[in-house]
């Protein structure tokens, strides 16, 4: 319905939205990836599970594109659909476990409705969500390089500095480490990264 749109379009429209994304990009960082990881990108969630995909479609893709601007910030690098890519899959798989509202939104539609009709013989959001991440790896495949990326990324403790809240790092070192994370271009750099 109209009124349901309208509240759609003011959670992802949303002043507070921005803010957050705008203060995540300041604080750059490890700090900034979790918090765009743990709380901006799941912000829209509950819209994407309880309104058709027709519904929500527009608004999650202004979400994404603001959301996607503030990673490319954080990690210094261009906007490309393999970063994108990339960023989007599990930390587990290569990623950095940044999925977007888009990709979300059938599949959490999806296993909301089949729930209330089906009860626990439902797919869940967390299975149908593996299924896209495989065929996010299929998509990846078109790109020269992005198999060997993603198996050097999966390699054990490749990923624990993500996630380790002790790991620190200022903004430009961060930085530094993600862009080859992502196997992107490099948009400019301000620091590099000398190991021992």
């Amino acid at each position: 319905s109209t009124a349901e749109r309208t509240r759609l379009e003011q959670i992802g429209h949303a002043s507070a939205a921005q803010q957050l994304f705008n203060r995540i990009a300041k604080i750059r960082g490890p700090q900034a990836l979790a918090l765009l990881s743990s709380c901006a990108a799941p912000k829209l969630d509950y819209a994407l599970r309880t309104h058709p995909v027709e519904v929500t479609l527009g608004i999650a893709k202004e979400f994404d594109a603001r959301m996607y601007a503030c990673l490319h910030q954080l990690a210094d690098v261009d906007d490309t659909e393999y970063v994108r890519l990339i960023s989007h899959l599990p930390a587990r798989e290569g990623g950095l476990g940044i999925t977007g509202s888009v990709a979300k939104a059938p599949h959490a539609y999806k296993a909301s409705a089949s729930a209330v009709q089906l009860g626990k013989e439902a797919p869940s959001q967390a299975a149908l969500m593996k299924q896209h991440y495989g065929e996010t790896v299929a998509a990846l495949q078109a790109f020269e390089g992005a198999s060997e990326l993603l198996a050097r990324n999966k390699k054990a403790g490749t990923s624990s500095w993500l996630n380790d809240p002790s790991f620190s790092a200022n903004a430009d070192v961060f930085s530094a480490l993600l862009r080859p994370r992502l196997g992107a271009p490099v948009a400019k750099c301000h620091a590099q990264v000398v190991c021992p």
